[in-house]
């Protein structure tokens, strides 16, 4: 199971991972469901760039799920991701092609796991 969040700088109906730009910050579990790590990979010009992968493959245990406080401060120096108030990584705004973004929620699911709840909740733009 997955949970992802995207910014994109395009409207978009379909899966906005299909788009030539965008930034994804996701949580994916770790087998058998009670780890996760997370990843953070960037998109630009269809060029995928892995940013941050929580010490993969090196640590292949995850850590515990629980609740993440996950904040996105875009500035004109870039993009600073901070996950429960900590740092988690700053991206130069150079390294991104645009300074503005729609917000996708996504969960994605294996068919064979039984029923399992992600909540997003308190979304806000400040």
């Amino acid at each position: 199971m997955t949970a992802a969040i995207y910014i994109c700088p395009y409207i978009t109906d379909g899966n906005p991972k299909d788009e030539s730009d965008w930034l994804r910050i996701e949580y994916i579990g770790v087998p058998p469901g009670e780890n996760v790590r997370c990843t953070i990979f960037a998109r630009t010009n269809n060029r995928l760039r892995e940013l941050y992968i929580e010490n993969w493959p090196q640590k292949r245990k995850g850590r515990p799920i629980s609740y993440q406080e996950i904040d996105i401060v875009l500035d004109d120096k870039g993009f600073e991701i901070l996950e429960n108030g900590k740092n988690l990584y700053t991206i130069n705004g150079y390294d991104l092609n645009f300074d503005s973004g729609y917000l996708y929620l996504q969960m994605s699911s294996h068919s064979n796991y039984s029923a399992r709840e992600i909540y997003f909740d308190n979304v806000k733009y400040q």
